[in-house]
């Protein structure tokens, strides 16, 4: 049997550094900008993933103007020395920003889907990628709408794009609790569990108290040490576990 898969799923916010409810204000500049601050941050993100397997990245910039024009990822993924990665664009905001999410990982990514989800609110999205392992694992980095009614439209949509016979891994910023509505369906529908629980709060990070960004897995799968890190590095704690299949 191979070794668990250790994996961690982190809302990143672009770096920005929102790491107190006061920099909603006082870094509110660097939405707008680039700043070397940016870089330091990225490099604090790129060393604590790179302990992981598998990461499962949200709120990425792929290369607008606040990001220097390069590639948030890119950069990550050198530095913390995965062997491939994936990404996915959600958002354009003219030349300051390119809203995605990434899959970055130590095992080749297979099958590569780009998923627009639906809603009133255009501008999120999905990523899928398997892997091969003695199995072969569909994973998923997701990150949802605010309210229930779109949250269950876009669980919905993804649902239907998986197939709940193979190995599934489900991470992502959900922007709701694993016991909420949207997530149970989503579950049921695809025989999955979260592993995470209402205790395991993300957001905000300097004072956590909703648990947002989850792990979810099929149920034949095995898993461990699952937990919510302490480290601040963004305005969401990061969620991590070990995951056998």
């Amino acid at each position: 049997m191979d070794s668990p898969l250790k994996i961690v799923t982190f809302n990143i916010q672009a770096a920005i550094g929102t790491l107190a409810l006061s920099h909603y204000v006082t870094r509110a500049h660097r939405q707008l900008f680039d700043n070397n601050a940016k870089q330091s941050l990225l490099n604090d993100i790129s060393d604590y993933i790179s302990a992981y397997d598998i990461a499962f990245l949200q709120e990425v910039d792929l290369g607008g103007r606040r990001a220097g024009f390069l590639c948030q990822v890119d950069l990550l993924s050198s530095a913390a020395k995965f062997a491939d990665y994936a990404v996915q664009e959600n958002r354009v905001v003219r030349h300051l920003s390119r809203h995605g999410n990434a899959i970055l990982s130590q095992h080749a990514l297979h099958d590569v889907t780009d998923i627009k989800l639906p809603g009133r609110v255009q501008g999120r999205g999905a990523i899928s990628a398997r892997i091969q392992r003695h199995e072969p694992v569909t994973l998923v980095n997701l990150h949802l709408s605010l309210g229930e009614r779109d949250q269950i439209i876009q669980l919905d949509y993804i649902a239907d794009q998986l197939d709940p016979n193979e190995n599934i891994i489900v991470c992502g910023d959900f922007n709701c609790a694993p016991t909420s509505k949207p997530i149970q369906r989503f579950a049921k529908a695809l025989s999955l569990t979260p592993l995470t629980s209402n205790e395991c709060k993300t957001y905000p990070s300097w004072k956590p108290r909703q648990a947002l960004d989850h792990i979810l897995a099929s149920k034949g799968m095995d898993s461990e040490n699952i937990k919510v890190d302490e480290i601040i590095l963004s305005d969401h704690r990061p969620v991590t576990a070990e995951v056998r299949v």
